[in-house]
């Protein structure tokens, strides 16, 4: 580097008060928060990025909010140390269920805005908090429910024809948080819908906010509602009165943090305890990794004398031994 570019540099990082122009080793690879599902993090090689804006969305149970919210629980578990922001625009927060998943409900921040509040105010508010720097991850639940402060207005009718709607507050929103969230590794999630196209001759779906928001984030992963199973993990109909859980299956549509190698996945939701962490880790161990040897129905784990036989008496085995599992 020249002396005058080195120079000026200098007095520039200076003037902005941050360290805005590195070179070289000072890059800062992107750090990642892992997740509860072993398989989840497979597919984001290691977890959701830190300090970046992420888009979820997909189809209604599919298991969006249930991953934000376990987002929110590990953030909460690591040496971070911060405040976390729900954004409960549906006002639909299941305190239980965030519980189960593992967020600690009475140290989350809960902000709930009222029918009087448009976009514009609640994308600001969310701003103004993320500039304190004392918060490390947000969560908006929904993009969907979000109404613009021109839809609101008294006089407008229902017959009315909004152009741009949330799509302008929301690239502006975009625009403002993405050197707040970097600078400040602060994480935010937006839980977006998708809406069936009805002026289309072919069909189709998409996200609601415009196609500007996609193009802002940094990860994107689309969510659908897989089989549901009984408490064997065998699948059973959508008709089972009652299953014990389901598999969340997962589509990478975009990263810009990691390669894009691992595109479909899926992980494991009981109703009683949230995400299953060992059967996942199980599948994981014998079709990912080769830890877990697999011949027919017998298992051979490491640690063990002799293999056992069927998934839930490995699952067990792992359940017993903390250290094996670990």
């Amino acid at each position: 580097m020249g002396a005058a570019l080195e120079r000026v540099i200098k007095s520039l990082n200076k003037d902005f008060k941050n360290k805005l122009i590195v070179q070289g080793t000072e890059f800062e690879d992107c750090e990642k928060l892992a997740l509860t599902s072993p398989r989840l993090n497979y597919i984001l090689h290691g977890g959701i990025p830190v300090g970046r804006l992420i888009e979820f969305y997909g189809d209604e149970g599919g298991g969006k909010t249930t991953t934000a919210m376990d987002a929110i629980g590990k953030f909460q578990q690591s040496e971070d140390g911060r405040q976390a922001l729900w954004v409960d625009v549906e006002q639909t927060f299941d305190s239980e269920w965030a519980a189960k998943i593992g967020v600690n409900v009475d140290d989350l921040l809960l902000y709930q805005p009222d029918e009087s509040q448009g976009a514009e105010t609640i994308l600001e508010t969310v701003l103004a908090l993320a500039k304190t720097k004392e918060l490390g991850m947000i969560v908006i639940d929904s993009i969907g429910a979000l109404s613009s402060e021109k839809e609101l207005e008294e006089d407008t009718t229902l017959s009315d024809k909004q152009y741009g709607g949330i799509a302008i507050p929301l690239t502006k929103f975009a625009k403002q948080m993405i050197p707040i969230a970097s600078r400040y590794k602060c994480t935010v999630i937006g839980i977006n819908q998708e809406r069936e196209l009805i002026n289309s001759t072919y069909g189709g779906k998409r996200t609601v906010g415009g196609k500007g928001g996609k193009f802002d984030v940094s990860l994107r992963l689309t969510f659908r509602k897989g089989d549901s199973f009984n408490d064997k993990y065998a699948r059973v109909s959508n008709a089972e009165e009652c299953p014990v859980g389901h598999k969340i299956e997962v589509a990478m549509t975009k990263s810009k943090t990691g390669a894009a190698d691992r595109r479909n996945g899926f992980y494991t939701l009981k109703y009683d305890i949230g995400i299953d962490y060992i059967y996942d880790l199980i599948d994981m161990c014998v079709n990912k990794l080769g830890i877990i040897e697999k011949s027919g129905s017998w298992y051979t784990v490491p640690g063990m004398e002799n293999p056992i036989q069927g998934t839930d008496k490995v699952y067990k085995f792992l359940e017993e031994h903390p250290d094996t599992l670990k």
